[in-house]
Protein backbone atom coordinates (compact mmCIF):
# COMPACT_ATOMS: atom_id res chain seq x y z
CA UNK A 1 0.00 0.00 0.00
CA UNK A 2 0.87 3.37 -0.92
CA UNK A 3 1.71 5.88 2.01
CA UNK A 4 -0.31 9.23 1.71
CA UNK A 5 1.59 12.52 2.77
CA UNK A 6 0.48 14.30 5.22
CA UNK A 7 -0.43 17.37 2.95
CA UNK A 8 -2.75 15.13 1.04
CA UNK A 9 -4.09 13.67 3.73
CA UNK A 10 -5.05 17.31 5.07
CA UNK A 11 -6.54 17.89 1.57
CA UNK A 12 -9.28 15.04 2.06
CA UNK A 13 -9.98 16.28 5.48
CA UNK A 14 -10.29 20.21 4.31
CA UNK A 15 -12.21 18.31 1.38
CA UNK A 16 -14.55 16.85 3.43
CA UNK A 17 -15.30 19.48 5.53
CA UNK A 18 -16.02 21.54 3.03
CA UNK A 19 -18.21 18.37 1.36
CA UNK A 20 -20.34 18.61 4.65
CA UNK A 21 -21.12 22.20 4.82
CA UNK A 22 -21.96 21.41 1.09
CA UNK A 23 -24.37 18.92 2.31
CA UNK A 24 -26.05 20.37 5.03
CA UNK A 25 -26.24 23.72 3.45
CA UNK A 26 -29.87 24.86 3.08
CA UNK A 27 -31.47 22.57 5.14
CA UNK A 28 -32.97 22.41 8.90
CA UNK A 29 -31.47 20.33 11.70
CA UNK A 30 -35.54 18.36 11.22
CA UNK A 31 -34.06 17.94 7.20
CA UNK A 32 -31.19 16.02 8.71
CA UNK A 33 -32.80 14.26 11.11
CA UNK A 34 -35.43 13.12 8.52
CA UNK A 35 -32.87 12.16 5.74
CA UNK A 36 -30.63 8.46 6.46
CA UNK A 37 -28.68 9.80 3.63
CA UNK A 38 -27.54 12.94 4.55
CA UNK A 39 -27.04 11.50 7.68
CA UNK A 40 -25.07 9.04 6.02
CA UNK A 41 -23.23 11.48 3.81
CA UNK A 42 -22.02 13.94 6.86
CA UNK A 43 -21.47 10.42 9.32
CA UNK A 44 -18.91 9.68 6.21
CA UNK A 45 -17.11 13.28 6.13
CA UNK A 46 -16.37 13.07 9.92
CA UNK A 47 -14.78 9.56 9.42
CA UNK A 48 -12.74 11.22 6.21
CA UNK A 49 -11.73 13.79 9.28
CA UNK A 50 -10.98 11.94 12.02
CA UNK A 51 -8.95 9.14 9.64
CA UNK A 52 -6.92 12.66 8.56
CA UNK A 53 -6.20 13.81 12.38
CA UNK A 54 -4.74 10.23 13.24
CA UNK A 55 -2.10 10.82 10.30
CA UNK A 56 -0.59 14.31 11.44
CA UNK A 57 2.28 13.99 13.08
CA UNK A 58 2.85 15.33 16.83
CA UNK A 59 5.90 17.62 15.34
CA UNK A 60 3.29 19.29 13.60
CA UNK A 61 0.35 19.10 16.24
CA UNK A 62 2.85 20.82 18.44
CA UNK A 63 3.19 23.40 16.32
CA UNK A 64 -0.29 24.56 17.11
CA UNK A 65 -0.75 24.07 20.58
CA UNK A 66 -4.34 26.39 20.59
CA UNK A 67 -6.03 23.81 17.82
CA UNK A 68 -8.51 21.91 20.33
CA UNK A 69 -9.00 17.69 19.68
CA UNK A 70 -5.22 17.10 18.72
CA UNK A 71 -5.01 14.74 21.32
Amino acid sequence: MIKRSVLIRLRDTLGAVDEAIEIVSGASFDDYQRSVIMRRAIERCVEIVSEGSRHVPDAMKDMHPDANGWR
